[in-house]
């Protein structure tokens, strides 16, 4: 079992390097983050190096956010559409280690992405001569552990939709859309005042809680961790949160494993 899922991990890994799509997707998303982050390396002052830092990790940690998630999604649904997967599944290889060779691929994408982020700033610190701020270690495990949740959700929605439609359904159904739709809701009902409509908006809103409370944060703690980003520093306590976060991400992306071994065992049978 262990051969054939280290096989297969380097078979993901081979797909990411080879891929010509994922490899525009990359260019795209790289040139425009650049737009951003490359002005702000020359024309800067001594008081502003730490924003700089800051900019250039935010930066990367969004370009390595994005390209690992639309990196295993494109190599599920690669897989998945021209039915190489089942050549895989009839070793015998179960579905439950197909998936886990996915999550491992995308755990080392995220792994090797944010070691580099981390030594990128981390030199910045010391060509500008700034005091190391150790709150870049915290928010660099915190960003990468988020990157582990957003994996394993695109591995869910690339084995039950088209790429296409996994990507729109990302960027719309999440934890943050439902939040901001309680918002709209909560607005509406107060303009409205009683009435027909307002019971209609508040059924509205008792299923929109239902979902918004079901649905797994892909960033978890980021009311209680943003003093951190802001500031770089560690505060007291603070570091508890990265052990809350792990914890979150165990279950959340168990959560996400089970449903797409229950969805891809369906495509396997029809």
């Amino acid at each position: 079992m262990f051969p054939a899922l280290r096989t297969t991990v380097m078979v993901h890994l081979k797909f990411y390097r080879r891929d010509k799509i994922l490899l525009g997707a990359v260019i795209s998303i790289f040139l425009i983050l650049s737009l951003s982050l490359i002005p702000s390396l020359f024309f800067i002052s001594s008081s502003d190096r730490l924003a700089t830092i800051k900019t250039v990790f935010q930066q990367l940690s969004t370009f390595a956010y994005l390209v690992t998630a639309v990196a295993v999604m494109l190599g599920v649904s690669d897989q998945i559409r021209n039915r190489s997967i089942k050549m895989v599944l009839t070793k015998p290889f179960p579905p439950e280690a197909w998936l886990l060779s996915v999550l491992l691929s995308g755990l080392i994408v995220a792994a090797v992405s944010y070691a580099g982020i981390l030594l990128a700033c981390s030199i910045l610190f010391g060509i500008w001569g700034i005091p190391y701020q150790w709150g870049l270690l915290f928010v660099t495990a915190n960003d990468f552990m988020q990157t582990l949740i957003l994996v394993s959700y695109m591995t869910l929605l690339a084995v039950v939709f088209h790429p296409v439609l996994a990507a729109f359904f990302a960027i719309l159904f999440h934890e943050s859309s439902f939040y901001m739709l309680k918002l709209l809701l909560n607005g509406g009902i107060q303009a409205v005042g009683e009435g027909s409509v307002s019971f209609g908006l508040k059924t509205i809103r008792g299923i929109v809680d239902v979902v918004y409370l079901a649905t797994p944060a892909l960033t978890p703690f980021s009311r209680e961790t943003e003093t951190i980003y802001s500031s770089l520093r560690l505060e007291d306590g603070s570091v508890r949160y990265l052990g809350l976060a792990f914890v979150y991400v165990f279950v959340s992306s168990t959560f996400f494993f089970l449903l797409a071994a229950y969805f891809l065992k369906k495509k396997r049978l029809t």
